[in-house]
This record gives C-alpha cells, structure tokens and sequence, in this order.
C-alpha cells in the first residue's frame, strides 16, 4: 500500500441520488480493494441518500482496515448517518426482552 490519500467523488461515480444497498456494498468492495492507507470519499454533488444506503455504508465503514473519510458531507446526508447511528445506540424493542411471558 502506498501511503497517498485515494481521493473519490461519490456523486461522480455512482450518482447525485445514492439509493440501494447493493451499490453502496459494490462501492466499498471497491474501496476496501485500493491500493492506499487512506481513502477520503467527497459528497460534494449528492441530492439524497436512502436509509439503506446509508446503513450498508456506515456497517462497510466500520469493518474496513483502512482509513475512510468523508468530505463535503451535505446537511441531508449528514442527518441520515445521524439517524443510522442513533438508531444503532437504540434498539427499537429493547424494552420487550424484559417484557413478561404471557401464555395462551
């Protein structure tokens, strides 16, 4: 690996409207794969993104060996990384497992 920031504009490769799981997965397979320590990713250019798309995202993030960053984050997909994280700290049933059993 060489030690040169991999610079890639998200819009440009894929497109201004980031929508389904399965390209974000293809996009980061692609980005796990470069031949650099550090992998800074521009927004610069997206309109929106998807729940889902920003879930695999962030979940690819997290278990990559390299350093991914991100820049020119708009305001709209700053919140739904907000909202995927937050939703990650809280569970969405967490008070069921300490629900009583009830038998019919």
């Amino acid at each position: 690996m060489t030690m040169q920031i991999y610079k890639v504009s998200i819009a440009k490769e894929l497109s201004p409207d980031l929508a389904l799981r399965d390209v974000a997965s293809s996009f980061m397979n692609k980005m796990a794969n470069v031949d650099s320590d550090e992998v800074e990713i521009d927004f610069e250019g997206v309109e929106s993104i998807t729940r889902s798309f920003a879930h695999e995202y962030l979940t690819r993030k997290r278990a990559m060996t390299i350093i991914l960053s991100e820049v020119n984050v708009p305001a709209n997909v700053r919140k739904m990384f907000a909202i995927i994280q937050n939703s990650e700290m809280r569970p969405r049933f967490d008070a069921l497992r300490n629900a009583p059993i009830i038998k019919i």
